[in-house]
């Protein structure tokens, strides 16, 4: 698998981080079947038919960011935490995805990788007011043959584009998102679609400490299966503990939602969701997410597609290039042979 794309250094390189995370040797086809397991979306997810695209983008980035209210707070008391990124000013960020899609009526599942980088520059503030601009663009992309040309085919016209916008230390995006790129991909559909996209996975907290329990909801837009997606999100803090490699407190946060995506050519299409994201709290840190989504293709007829992703955050050292760690400054863990279903737990329903 992925050697069309990637020469053998860079193939490594993308591969690497995802079969750290999931505990295995770099993937083979029948391990990337396995890999389908992990996660599924949350049962019951929130309904999808009542979510409504999302607003258009205000023209303008806004000095501040909106307070996102936490809508359920814990119950009782316990320890509270503040959820926010760290924005470091000229952090890069190296994010390698891996995942299984199962289209309808496909025999087997089909794999694919994706690395992106993303950049931040241009911060201001501390604390809870700062802000950055955000700079996307991915850097490598394969899928496994034969079904993967359909993946590939919605990769294509975004491929080339380098998106940018600002977000705020709660991740939340501040105004439009711009597009760069060569004259003949800015042209097409796909690169017009993107200045209402989230470039950070839609990651949103609430703007005041909250404790393991508390839940909040949030929008936002994203892209999947190469449609623009707007997302209704329910998160909740599931777990607070303290990093035995001395990394701080972590946070687990569980979240489902449902989706709605407009395409000329193929109308509307709805989905849900629901996914895990490992957070290092004390640092301002992602770490790990994974996540399933289920999207209609023929409602009536209960004709989907099934996707299950893995994602690792890892930061390039900005002094030598080829140095790689954790978002805690950590260095990536060794291979193992562990088995898949111990490394991708299934994401478990909100309470």
């Amino acid at each position: 698998m992925l050697r069309r794309v990637l020469n053998p250094s860079a193939r490594h390189a993308l591969l690497a981080p995802l079969a750290v995370l999931l505990g295995c040797a770099p993937p083979t086809d029948s391990s990337l079947e396995r890999r389908a397991a992990a996660p599924t979306p949350a049962d019951p997810p929130i309904t999808p038919t009542t979510i409504q695209p999302a607003p258009t983008p205000t023209p303008t980035p806004r000095p501040q960011a909106t307070p996102t209210p936490v809508v359920d707070p814990a119950p009782g008391a316990g320890e509270t935490v503040t959820l926010r990124l760290a924005l470091p000013d000229g952090a890069h960020y190296r994010i390698t995805t891996v995942g299984m899609v199962q289209y309808p009526m496909m025999p087997k599942q089909t794999g694919f990788a994706r690395q992106e980088e993303l950049l931040l520059r241009e911060c201001s503030g501390e604390g809870s007011d700062r802000a950055c601009l955000l700079e996307h663009r991915t850097t490598a992309f394969e899928a496994e043959p034969p079904y993967g040309r359909f993946i590939e085919a919605d990769e294509a016209p975004v491929r080339p584009l380098i998106t940018r916008h600002r977000i705020s230390a709660t991740g939340e995006r501040l105004g439009d998102t711009t597009v760069d790129g060569p004259a003949e991909a800015l042209a097409t559909p796909a690169a017009l679609a993107l200045t209402g996209l989230h470039r950070l996975y839609c990651v949103r907290f609430p703007s005041e400490a909250i404790a393991v329990g508390a839940s909040w909801t949030t929008t936002c837009e994203t892209r999947i299966d190469g449609r623009i997606a707007a997302r209704t999100v329910r998160w909740q803090l599931t777990n607070i503990d303290e990093d035995p490699q001395g990394s701080g407190k972590r946070a687990e946060l569980r979240y489902e939602g449902g989706f709605r995506n407009l395409s000329a050519e193929g109308g509307v299409r709805e989905g849900t969701f629901g996914g895990v994201l490992y957070f290092w709290v004390d640092l301002g840190e992602p770490h790990i997410l994974r996540e399933g989504i289920i999207a209609d293709v023929v409602a009536e007829q209960g004709a989907t597609t099934r996707t299950s992703i893995n994602v690792q955050f890892t930061k390039v050292d900005p002094l030598d290039p080829t140095k790689i760690t954790q978002t805690d400054g950590k260095p990536l863990p060794e291979l193992t042979n562990a088995p898949i279903e111990q490394a991708a737990p299934a994401a478990k329903p909100l309470q």
